[in-house]
């Protein structure tokens, strides 16, 4: 199962600024994860690194359930 980023949404502001993002599978199975990004300054995250975090996110998930 791949998943991939349908929508990205950043709150710039949010304290620490959050980005909201919709992921799906070829299945159109979906899910929506919200990661803080506070680390560093929006303009530095590259959109690789931000889908890392959704993918730890969504890893994180699905071992909860």
């Amino acid at each position: 199962m791949t998943l991939q980023i349908n929508n990205m949404a950043i709150n710039r502001a949010a304290s620490p600024p959050k980005a909201q993002i919709h992921m799906s599978d070829e299945d159109n199975c979906a899910v929506i994860v919200q990661v803080e990004l506070g680390a560093k300054p929006i303009e530095q995250y590259s959109l690789q690194e931000i889908t890392d975090l959704a993918m730890q996110a969504a890893k994180h998930l699905v071992s909860s359930i």
